[in-house]
């Protein structure tokens, strides 16, 4: 367990140099207020010790995302927010393994809400590109009022000084009129190529979807192709150039041996899943960390079941 005395959800996670992991993820009390939560496990993911908590006053914490630099910084990204008033998607940066946060930047926000309802960002991910080049990925409302309208795009920024500013918007996947692509996560494979799964709500119910760029930072703007059996949150890893395992809140663990176009169900590890998500632990090994409580308002447990696999 990563949690059980607290009210938890989207834990995500990240391997340190030192072998340890690093977990962040949200905790709620009895305020609207919601924090970051960060624990460190130093036997794979057995057990966690508390490093730390922050928050910000008056705002909503939340969609905690985690990776290493190879200078050795950890990077950790938030999404902070004021309902309908004030929306960001920002950096906080460890120069200590994870024991202390201190703010950094803010990716991308939009400060004139002005009450309207789906104007926010959402749900970073961060991926290091190569050495302090790193890429944001995260789900954007921005351009709902524009003209053309686009309800929800995946857009992408590119930062070459280690998190610390943040270049122009990339439209990753984009799609005119009701379509909600969001929940992004990449994964760069064995051979060069990165994969940017996504969920597709709106002109579809939340399904699944992949896309592949040879840099990480030219997509085809398109909606890619259908990965089957997700409802939201599909979060995939690549085992190797072909192998691909996703879940998503729909609690079915899928995977494809043709990097995508065929998929198999595989055994569930959990009864109820909210908001999972995969990391490989050992060369034959994988963890599945998910929200265990189907009732948002109850205490939800952060629970992690390992499996094994052969390629």
């Amino acid at each position: 367990a990563l949690e059980t005395q607290q009210r938890a959800s989207w834990a995500r996670l990240a391997r340190l140099k030192t072998g340890d992991w690093l977990a962040a993820y949200a905790v709620f009390g009895d305020s609207t207020d919601s924090r970051i939560r960060v624990k460190r496990s130093s036997d794979n993911m057995r057990s966690w010790t508390f490093l730390t908590e922050f928050g910000e006053s008056g705002r909503q914490l939340d969609n905690a995302n985690l990776v290493q630099l190879s200078n050795g910084d950890v990077l950790l990204a938030v999404r902070s927010l004021v309902d309908k008033k004030s929306y960001r998607v920002q950096i906080y940066k460890s120069v200590d393994n994870g024991r202390d946060f201190k703010f950094l930047s803010v990716i991308d926000a939009n400060e004139t809400a002005n009450g309207a309802d789906n104007v926010g960002v959402w749900e970073p991910f961060l991926l290091e590109l190569s050495p302090n080049k790193v890429a944001a990925f995260y789900a954007n409302e921005k351009h709902s009022k524009a003209v053309p309208a686009f309800s929800q795009i995946i857009s992408e920024k590119i930062s070459i000084d280690g998190g610390a500013t943040w270049g122009a918007e990339i439209r990753a996947v984009a799609e005119k009129g009701k379509s909600r692509p969001g929940e992004p996560n990449v994964v760069k494979l064995p051979n060069g190529n990165y994969v940017l799964f996504y969920e597709v709500c709106g002109s579809e119910n939340c399904v699944g979807h992949l896309s592949v760029s040879k840099n990480g930072i030219d997509w085809s703007g398109k909606i890619g192709a259908s990965v089957p059996d997700v409802f939201q949150n599909p979060q995939g890893i690549a085992l190797d150039d072909k192998t691909f395992v996703v879940t998503s809140n729909n609690v079915k663990v899928i995977f494809s041996r043709d990097a995508g176009k065929s998929w198999q169900e595989n055994s569930q590890a959990f009864d109820f899943s909210s908001w999972g998500a995969f990391y490989q632990t050992k060369p034959n090994e994988i963890a599945l960390i998910t929200g265990t409580k189907k009732i948002e308002s109850e205490r939800n447990q952060l629970m992690i079941r390992f499996g094994k696999f052969t390629l």
